[in-house]
């Protein structure tokens, strides 16, 4: 029986995920205590803010060992925005170089800047994606417009590339979204798009 949480470790905006649940008819429970994650087969980590918050949020409440043992388990896990970043080893967003959960090999990097061709960064908005050679059906988007919302200064870089399933263009190409065994994580905001909406019905029904 399939069972879905989302993780609550207090810099996440729980209310727009939830409500995008809701809206594909999905049951799902806020999850605040790590040791309760083992019982759900479907586990989403959202996340707003920085690297270095994030980890240490995670760890106050043990959340990233919980994490691991989930992964190592097979129970599908969704990383979005953030929690995509904190499944990397490291970031150079934190200074103190602060472990991530290194359960996706690489690490986050900061987006690159262009003057000349009016890139800025963070990147804030609605900018489309694009599937890599190799992974054109992963998902059934009936249009792949503008349809994905975007908020970030950093990027992941995954050691091995074939897991990068669709890219986005922001001067340069990088990760949109991944997927490496029962990890599936986007650098957009699924739960604001019809598209995304999409993402979040597949990674609740792929297992």
């Amino acid at each position: 029986m399939k069972k879905v949480c989302i993780i609550d470790y207090e810099i996440n905006n729980i209310s727009s995920v939830s409500k995008a649940l809701k809206k594909i008819d999905i049951d799902f429970d806020i999850v605040k205590e790590s040791n309760k994650i083992k019982d759900y087969s479907h586990i989403i980590l959202p996340g707003i803010g920085s690297f270095e918050t994030g980890m240490k949020q995670l760890k106050k409440n043990k959340f990233d060992i919980e994490l691991k043992k989930s992964f190592k388990k097979g129970n599908q896990i969704l990383g979005i925005c953030l929690g995509m970043h904190l499944l990397f080893k490291n970031s150079e967003e934190s200074s103190k170089k602060i472990d991530g959960l290194d359960i996706v090999e690489g690490n986050v990097s900061l987006m690159k800047v262009d003057k000349k061709n009016k890139v800025h960064v963070p990147q804030v908005g609605w900018n489309s994606i694009y599937p890599s050679l190799k992974n054109k059906h992963i998902f059934n988007f009936k249009n792949l417009g503008s349809d994905f919302y975007f908020i970030h200064s950093y990027v992941v870089r995954p050691k091995k590339k074939e897991i990068i399933k669709y890219f986005f263009k922001h001067g340069t190409n990088y990760p949109a979204i991944i997927q490496k065994e029962n990890i599936l994580a986007t650098q957009f905001h699924p739960e604001k798009s019809k598209n995304g909406l999409v993402i979040l019905e597949k990674f609740i029904n792929q297992s």
